[in-house]
């Protein structure tokens, strides 16, 4: 895995809340892609979704355009989820558990 950046919650809010200028951020990410892989974390992710489904119909599109500011990054992935990272980096085994995979079925 190559070094990676992910940004906390409460930067990607600014961002999208305009507390933080779209021409730093966009100066920000520029510098960060030559560096590392912008990545996002599932606990930002998570907590966005949260704010997202827990919130009402009038700042729906508000809390979406948080989630939209931080994946809306190019070349930008997903970190895994703990048990995927687990799985492979420090088991090293397969992401593909095969024994839960459905039957091939031959014609």
């Amino acid at each position: 895995m190559p070094k990676s950046v992910f940004f906390d919650t409460q930067i990607v809010t600014r961002v999208s809340d305009g507390l933080i200028a779209a021409t730093d951020w966009n100066r920000l990410i520029a510098e960060v892609n030559h560096r590392y892989q912008y990545r996002v974390s599932m606990n930002t992710l998570l907590e966005l979704l949260n704010a997202l489904g827990g919130g009402d119909e009038n700042n729906f599109e508000h809390n979406r355009r948080r989630i939209l500011t931080a994946a809306d990054v190019q070349g930008s992935e997903f970190l895994p989820l703990p048990g995927q990272f687990l799985r492979s980096n420090i088991l090293g085994l397969p992401l593909d558990r095969l024994d839960f995979a459905p039957p091939v079925i031959k014609n």
